[in-house]
């Protein structure tokens, strides 16, 4: 997941600089990942219609810290354990 994790954190830190604002983290229950940018419109619609998928804001806000690679490895393995066992319980 390093790599991933490594990629995401570019588009975040992308986001941040272009945008000036937050990304959101989101991964649907097929393990694809989608990094959104906070106050796009279609991306917000995406982020309301999809709340179950959602794992993570990041670097939001006058002083938004970017995440550490490994804070973004981690809440993706708790978000995806989460889902996998809300599968298994349907």
């Amino acid at each position: 997941m390093g790599p991933l994790a490594k990629f995401i954190l570019r588009r975040i830190r992308k986001n941040r600089h272009v945008t000036g604002a937050g990304s959101y983290l989101m991964g649907d229950e097929h393990k694809q990942v989608y990094v959104v940018a906070e106050g796009s419109s279609t991306g917000m619609v995406f982020v309301n219609r999809h709340e179950s998928w959602h794992i993570g804001r990041y670097g939001a806000g006058i002083r938004g810290a970017l995440p550490m690679v490994e804070q973004l490895i981690g809440d993706m393995q708790e978000h995806f354990r989460m889902v996998a066992a809300t599968e298994v319980q349907a």
